[in-house]
């Protein structure tokens, strides 16, 4: 799928990964090995709770093929950074995206790099998760 703006996308998907990442596991390992997890208020009506309907409409948004996409890509894409021995780059993923600790300028400053520069990494991360999904 190609996506116009794919900048955006690929920042939601990297802000989210860690939870899409678990609640795949707990959906995977719910329909796969029978196993429960705790469902959130949003499976509620009219106040009864019916984990079969919550699973059911999970599922058949197809969600669930696409998380498992987009987690595989960024667990790509982190590999690649690892396998390059690019440990600032990480660094920065993990303030900015994956912790959620620090904003680009504030990772600059702990990282010791130039604001322009964690810019200029910040979109080689997002074309590079981008790339790893063909988008572009």
């Amino acid at each position: 799928m190609k996506y116009l703006k794919w900048r955006g996308h690929a920042k939601d998907i990297l802000f989210n990964y860690r939870a899409n990442r678990q609640l795949l596991g707990q959906m995977r390992g719910d329909v796969l090995l029978g196993q429960n997890y705790v469902l959130g208020d949003g499976c509620r009506r009219s106040g009864i709770s019916n984990p079969t309907y919550c699973k059911v409409a999970r599922l058949s948004q197809g969600r669930l093929e696409q998380m498992g996409k987009e987690v595989a890509a960024v667990e790509r894409m982190l590999a690649a950074y690892q396998q390059e021995k690019d440990a600032d780059k990480l660094a920065m993923i993990k303030m900015v995206y994956l912790n959620g600790s620090h904003t680009l300028y504030g990772a600059a400053a702990v990282l010791g790099f130039s604001e322009r520069t964690l810019l200029r990494w910040n979109q080689e991360v997002l074309q590079r998760l981008a790339l790893e999904l063909d988008w572009i």
